[in-house]
């Protein structure tokens, strides 16, 4: 089965449309019940995979155990601990229990061959389960993931791929205009239209400037001028 790509810009904003058209697509896929069952989902870091899926996913909580979302800090020590006790076997049936397994940065493990290979080995085991389902984030294509053979990156090539584009500057916009207003800043249309332009594509980075410069405003009360973002942003590139 060929790939579904889906290029869309993620606004950090409820109610923005391209956000909202994400959490219907991952929401599609969790209420469907054919194959293939895992959706595989990638975007450079801070473009908001995890804020976006934790939005979707809060819908379906169902119960204290629908869900169980698997990262390296959770995922290793289980894992070593597992191997410790010869207990890996009773590890994997204990994901029978949740219909949906989210998978965190798949990048960290591939770096980590034990920790990946054992991954693996339970996403199939949830996969050989009807009622399961398995979602990844990742900042790289399933293709460029460091230390997975080929057979392992084309099974995550026939997957379910959505990407998660970088923001637009409209995207960048929205998030500016509601920071301004909640802490109620006076800061210039020339300050906003370059943090637009020449701010970074990551969130946080961005939310990073923007509270330095509230404590900025804060301290000084004076209106944020053109120079200050210019020379923020050549800070937090340092």
């Amino acid at each position: 089965m060929n790939p579904v790509r889906t290029n869309c810009p993620p606004a950090q904003q409820n109610g923005n449309p391209s956000n909202e058209l994400m959490r219907q697509k991952i929401a599609s896929f969790v209420n469907s019940l054919s194959p293939p069952k895992v959706l595989y989902i990638h975007g450079q870091s801070g473009v908001g995979k995890t804020h976006l899926i934790n939005q979707t996913l809060s819908n379906f909580e169902d119960g204290k155990k629908a869900i169980k979302v698997l990262n390296a800090n959770s995922f290793v020590p289980s894992i070593l601990s597992a191997i410790n006790k010869n207990s890996l076997e009773s590890y994997r049936s204990s994901l029978e229990c949740y219909r949906l397994v989210v998978i965190e940065s798949m990048d960290f493990f591939s770096f980590k061959q034990p920790a990946h290979v054992e991954l693996l080995k339970a996403i199939e085991y949830v996969l050989s389960h009807d009622h399961m389902k398995v979602v990844i984030t990742s900042q790289s294509h399933p293709s460029k993931l460091v230390g997975l053979n080929r057979k392992r990156i084309n099974w995550l090539n026939s997957c379910i791929i959505l990407q998660i584009a970088s923001p637009t500057n409209y995207d960048k916009l929205l998030l500016i205009q509601a920071f301004v207003r909640k802490h109620k800043m006076q800061i210039s249309a020339k300050a906003v239209e370059y943090l637009c332009v020449q701010g970074p594509d990551n969130y946080f980075y961005l939310l990073g400037i923007l509270n330095t410069l509230k404590l900025y405003y804060k301290h000084t009360n004076c209106p944020i001028t053109i120079r200050t973002p210019e020379f923020l942003i050549l800070l937090w590139r340092c």
